[in-house]
């Protein structure tokens, strides 16, 4: 064997593992089980024909949890399409030129909604354009309406009107909102502002030809289109209006998104607790100690720095009209001698630790009035 791997110029370890090889290769790999499997993953790829082998695997589990079976890997069930021939195109879009790396999901609920509006083309010409409000969190459509006339400024306030009440149950929201669109007419129009500005919410605007800064309501569009629009006949503007309802119920309830870990919108709210908003103020510190280490206080009290550098302590309650901020004024001695105990005990508490926290909370002890 030295010899012929010396004139082929290879290694022996080539050589004997070509040798020990068998004649014939190994066949594709196959499971009894999946014939099993096949009519379940045929059955929503007939339903669903613009769903990958992702979605598929999700829709699959869900089938086999509710008949109390376990689930299945991704990997075999694209082994199971591939085999059946049931396997998607690997590209549907073309990769954009400009690198785009900013984020616009937001981490929680209820902190940005995005906007926009697209266009459903029927056999007999009519154009209906859909407009939509979608969570950046959860990606739920909270509010969406149609027309087949032109997107006007009455049409988005009232689709901002209907997210306030379908989130918040009131037209007013707790917390700052971020509403963030295009820059189409409607929606940087005067109406819009100040609906939005009554409501409580931030407008922000992508820039000029970057579709992507809107990323999650784009990515909705050519949802829709593809898994959709494209599966029905859309013969006229009333078959549209119609189905419209089915569509938006359908990807609230049962359309999986890879960034909620496969779960449709819905599920992932009723999953994941929406935390409380945000007060509109909240017990800080508001001076230079804060840097130092000093930690939010647990009483109805907010700290002030004089110009003398003195710490005093005042009601958040009471708005700083006057230059000079209000302060406490005891009453009674034995009622000043009990502030002063619970002040001391809470500023030992809640200060950070180290030598800053502990001179910070021993000026504070010092100069209460």
């Amino acid at each position: 064997m030295k010899a012929v791997a010396d004139t082929l110029g290879v290694a022996r370890s080539h050589l004997a593992e070509r040798l020990s090889r068998p004649a014939q290769p190994r066949g594709p790999y196959r499971k009894p089980e999946d014939a099993q499997l096949l009519p379940t993953i045929r059955a929503i790829v007939d339903a669903r024909p613009s769903y990958g082998y992702r979605r598929v695997t999700a829709l699959v589990n869900r089938a086999l949890h509710s008949r109390g079976e376990a689930s299945v890997n991704a990997k075999r069930v694209l082994r199971i399409l591939q085999a059946n021939g049931l396997t998607l195109a690997p590209h549907t879009a073309r990769r954009p030129g400009r690198t785009h790396d900013g984020t616009v999901v937001a981490l929680r609920s209820n902190v940005r909604w995005c906007s926009d509006h697209l266009e459903l083309r029927c056999r007999d010409g009519a154009v209906v354009r859909v407009l939509f409000a979608i969570d950046a969190c959860d990606r739920e459509i909270m509010a969406w309406s149609a027309t087949t006339t032109g997107v006007s400024a009455e049409m988005v306030c009232d689709l901002m009107i209907a997210c306030c009440e379908r989130r918040f149950g009131a037209t007013k929201t707790p917390h700052p909102v971020e509403w963030l669109s295009d820059n189409g007419s409607a929606y940087i129009a005067k109406e819009t502002a100040q609906t939005a500005a009554a409501l409580g919410l931030r407008l922000l605007f992508t820039p000029v030809r970057s579709p992507q800064s809107n990323g999650i309501a784009e990515a909705f569009v050519k949802t829709l289109k593809r898994d959709y629009a494209r599966l029905a006949i859309l013969a006229d503007a009333e078959t549209v209006m119609r189905l419209l309802p089915a569509w938006f119920e359908d990807y609230n309830t049962i359309h999986p998104h890879s960034g909620l870990r496969m779960l449709s919108p819905r599920e992932y709210l009723s999953r994941t607790a929406i935390p409380a908003p945000l007060p509109v103020r909240s017990n800080r510190v508001h001076s230079t100690n804060e840097a130092f280490g000093a930690a939010k206080l647990g009483h109805c009290f907010r700290v002030w720095k004089s110009s003398a550098s003195l710490v005093r302590y005042s009601n958040k309650n009471i708005r700083n009209s006057s230059p000079r901020p209000p302060c406490f004024r005891f009453q009674l001695p034995v009622a000043a001698a009990f502030r002063l105990a619970a002040h001391a005990f809470s500023r030992l508490v809640n200060c950070a630790r180290g030598w800053r926290g502990i001179l910070v909370w021993a000026v504070g002890i010092r100069w209460v009035a």
